[in-house]
């Protein structure tokens, strides 16, 4: 009799997790990843774990729900948890990355275990058979979304997130920017003093 696999559709943050959770539980894994043959809108790479809004993970306080969340997966084994360490950027309290070397982490994580096999091509069709983690993000291609509403007898699929803007620092008029830490943590700049001296201290003079 072969062997089951767990079939894992989506190379982003939550399918690397699941596959990297499974085999290391000694469970085989086939991942797929559509990219870099089927390319999405938004995506620039075929690397897994591709990082294509902000590079901050949120907040790292234990006494949050992000926080939490992640001592929590940090406590069992999270690929990514230990992938943002190693590519962590000063953020103040938060969890940032440096894109490039967090997807080489998992990149390299991935393909070196000897339990998940990575396949780049699209899934057009829910496999019918076996165990089947649906990881593929509002990217999803058109026929495999297809898909997932007949599944599902859904009109509509609905995906929800936050906005958060990313500007070339060139492009920052030093003259009149407020820099401070994020939330207020961390401590204020000499720039962020000096600006504060000039535009906020003479109106509490008054």
């Amino acid at each position: 009799m072969s062997e089951k696999k767990l079939i894992v559709i989506g190379g982003g943050l939550a399918g690397s997790e699941a596959a990297w959770q499974a085999a290391h539980r000694g469970v085989s894994v086939v991942l797929y990843e559509m990219r870099p043959v089927r390319p999405t809108p938004a995506h620039k790479t075929g690397n897994l774990a591709e990082l294509v809004c902000s590079n901050s993970l949120g907040s790292l306080d234990p006494n949050s729900a992000p926080g939490l969340l992640k001592e929590e997966m940090r406590r069992l084994g999270s690929l990514i948890i230990r992938a943002g360490e190693a590519a962590r950027v000063p953020a103040g309290a938060a969890l940032a990355v440096d894109r490039e070397i967090f997807s080489q982490q998992i990149m390299e994580a991935i393909r070196n275990h000897p339990k998940i096999t990575v396949l780049h091509e699209e899934v057009k069709e829910i496999p019918a058979d076996g165990v089947v983690i649906m990881a593929t993000g509002p990217l999803t291609s058109d026929a495999l979304g297809e898909s997932l509403r007949s599944l599902t007898r859904s009109d509509y699929l609905y995906f929800f997130d936050a906005i958060s803007p990313i500007i070339d620092a060139e492009s920052i008029n030093d003259e009149i920017t407020f820099r401070a830490s994020r939330y207020d943590k961390g401590e204020t700049t000499t720039s962020t003093a000096r600006w504060m001296r000039r535009n906020i201290m003479p109106f509490m003079m008054h």
